[in-house]
């Protein structure tokens, strides 16, 4: 009697990102298996690394048949989410950055260190950008929060630096007319927020529709 034991891999097969395809697919032939485990290697230890709290266990099972006729088939079951466990850390945590930033720049609005307008656009820029986000997770499935070489922990980083700034210098000299460092950091922001979500969207529209041609 064919059981579960029997059939299911005993050792996980595994790979880095640095492996080429063809060394690749030669693991997954003598492994007989029809996938592989993608890990990183952080802090010096291998698949360890940060990111949202998730609890996730996907199970596949896989058995290879040989004809004897040189060819064979391979059986696959494939189970997602096996225990069925929710997340809720992803979404409370960047609920939780949106209404950050929300109070942030409405409170900058009201105080004397920026012009409203510039920072009612920021946030707009802002919110256009989680909203792209958000909606190319559900659709790809993959969530990316860094944009080249700056993420959420770079900005976070950058606006520490600039609120240091504005304490020295709340104003600066440009083009002969003093004007507000919030401002000219705020109008740079909204351009660069702005540009980075009309890219984003332009990018994830056109893999959408390399995987489903009209």
């Amino acid at each position: 009697m064919t059981t579960i034991a029997s059939i299911l891999n005993r050792s996980v097969a595994f790979t880095t990102r640095e492996t080429t395809v063809a060394a690749a697919a030669d693991l997954m032939r003598h492994g007989h298996v029809g996938s592989l485990v993608v890990v990183e290697e952080a802090a010096g230890k291998r698949g360890s690394g940060r990111g949202d709290d998730l609890f996730n266990v996907n199970l596949r099972a896989s058995k290879r048949f040989n004809t004897g006729k040189g060819t064979t088939f391979e059986l696959y079951l494939d189970v997602f989410n096996l225990f069925n466990r929710l997340n809720y850390g992803f979404y409370v945590d960047h609920m939780v950055d949106a209404l950050a930033a929300l109070f942030l720049l409405l409170g900058l609005a009201g105080s004397t260190l920026i012009t409203p307008a510039v920072a009612i656009a920021l946030l707009v820029a802002y919110f256009f950008l989680t909203i792209n986000m958000g909606y190319a997770t559900h659709a790809l499935g993959v969530f990316k929060i860094s944009f080249g070489a700056v993420g959420g922990t770079e900005m976070r980083i950058l606006l520490a630096l600039v609120n240091l700034a504005v304490l020295r210098w709340p104003y600066v000299n440009l083009a002969g007319e003093r004007v507000l460092l919030f401002d000219v950091v705020g109008v740079v922001a909204t351009i660069a927020v702005a540009v980075t979500a009309l890219r984003s969207t332009a990018q994830v529209a056109k893999r959408l529709y390399d995987l489903e041609r009209l």
